[in-house]
């Protein structure tokens, strides 16, 4: 599976899709073989209902703020995906307002705005630094005492699966080896913060599925925003077409403004937030594990939306961040439920990748955050905000197996003509087999690197369709 990148769905959202350049296994008698699968049957995923439950205050316009008697906060106003310095009136011009303990709520005035600056322990103005002279984390100013580089994919991966010459390919085309791919931080965050995750991880992957499982999940959870963030900021400048090196950037700081949301949520890696919930949807599961080093990994993960999936050794984690359990709890996902009884072949893992980041995707809702200020350290709750005149409208768009076969087809580097059955408006799925049981595909039958050939390629070929 070549690196490659796409669009996914409407909203002109490239996905990225890495698999390792190693080299192939030695060539056998059915090295150049190609290799039909079974046909396989159902639908990506089924909605139910979700919502957050608790005491609550209407917000003109807006929908619910919930409410705790005895004590002011500020609410900080963040739209689902973006950050917006404006709301509608109850929270005036500055987008920001404070609930005293009737419940009543006041904007903030200008000046009361620059005095709150003060008292917060993250401030995005402040914090939150999208240039190589500052710390990517804490936003502190880089001197040459204090100055380091962090590993956006940390060293103990790289070394365990010897990626350090392994490359990534960005968006624009550019591949980097692992190694190089680093970002700016201070000797803080690197050797002590960002030190204490990386720790807890790498034992957890070293030891397998089951303890990556049993893994405090914000942890993981912040683990991976680490790493999607830092890709992300690797970014910044470059020239989107490489051949024109004075052409539109990929990403501007503009743009990546937008991963505001995360990296406040990321302060938790140095304590200074604290969140009252478990910060994403994040999946385990466990994969078969190739005899070479290099491709015990794959990485995958989407602009539009912060998800990250990653195959590391016999651990398969998919993560939908800053939905804040939304999709675990609120979709039922066939293909993560069949994937649980497998050990995952690599062309299984992005399969069920792709499935996951579309389920992420049709997450309709969005949050505000609530933010108190406790001792050291801000308390912040995300709230999901329920239109006031629709209440009681699906927190999930409808599902579309043709959207979802086209985001499968990305993330599997195969034509979406192989997957999708117009004509049954069905999709070949290569984890569930047609009568609706789990389907294994052992690496000693499908190797890594041969191409496959779905029942509706092979039909085609033939000029059945």
């Amino acid at each position: 599976m070549p690196p490659r990148s796409g669009r996914m769905l409407s909203q002109k959202a490239v996905t990225r899709c890495e698999s390792q350049s190693a080299p192939a296994p030695a060539p056998g008698p059915d090295a150049d073989a190609r290799y039909p699968l079974k046909a396989g049957v159902g639908v990506a995923c089924e909605s139910r209902a979700w919502r957050l439950c608790g005491p609550s205050a209407r917000v003109r316009g807006r929908g619910r703020i919930p409410i705790e008697p005895g004590g002011g906060r500020l609410v900080v106003g963040v739209r689902w995906h973006h950050w917006v310095m404006t709301l509608d009136d109850p929270f005036g011009e500055s987008g920001y307002a404070r609930v005293d303990g009737s419940g009543a709520i006041h904007p903030l005035t200008p000046d009361e705005l620059e005095q709150m600056q003060d008292t917060v322990a993250y401030w995005p103005d402040r914090d939150h630094a999208l240039d190589h002279d500052h710390c990517f984390l804490c936003g502190s100013v880089l001197t040459p005492e204090t100055r380091s580089e962090e590993h956006v994919f940390p060293q103990w991966l790289l070394r365990d699966l010897y990626l350090w010459q392994e490359t990534i390919t960005l968006l624009n085309g550019t591949s980097i080896p692992y190694a190089s791919l680093k970002i700016p931080a201070c000797k803080e965050c690197n050797n002590f913060w960002l030190s204490q995750v990386e720790e807890q991880v790498a034992t957890a992957f070293r030891a397998g599925p089951d303890a990556v499982a049993g893994l405090d999940q914000t942890v993981l959870a912040l683990w991976l925003a680490k790493i999607y963030y830092g890709i992300h900021f690797k970014e910044i400048g470059l020239a989107a077409d490489r051949r024109n090196p004075d052409g539109p950037r990929i990403l501007s700081s503009e743009e990546l403004g937008r991963l505001r949301e995360l990296h406040h949520v990321m302060q938790a890696i140095r304590r200074r937030v604290r969140i009252t919930r478990p910060l994403g949807s994040v999946f385990v599961l466990r994969a078969q594990v190739p005899d070479q080093p290099q491709l015990r990994f794959d990485y995958r993960d989407a602009r539009n939306i912060a998800y990250v999936a990653m195959r590391v050794g016999s651990t398969v984690v998919m993560a939908s961040l800053l939905d804040w359990g939304a999709t675990a709890d609120g979709m039922e996902i066939r293909s993560v439920e069949t994937a649980r009884q497998l050990d995952l072949h690599p062309v299984q893992f992005a399969e069920v990748a792709g499935v996951v980041a579309y389920a992420a995707a049709k997450f309709a809702g969005e949050f505000l955050y609530s933010v108190h200020q406790d001792v050291d350290h801000d308390v912040l709750e995300p709230v999901l905000v329920r239109d006031a005149d629709s209440p009681d409208a699906e927190l999930f768009s409808p599902m579309s197996v043709r959207e979802s076969a086209e985001v499968q087809s990305t993330f599997m580097g195969m034509p979406v003509e192989d997957i999708y059955d117009e004509e049954e408006n069905a999709s070949w799925t290569c984890v569930t087999n047609a009568d609706g049981t789990p389907n294994s595909i052992p690496l000693d039958t499908v190797p890594m690197g041969v191409e496959i050939i779905t029942p509706l390629r092979k039909a085609r070929e033939q000029g059945n369709r």
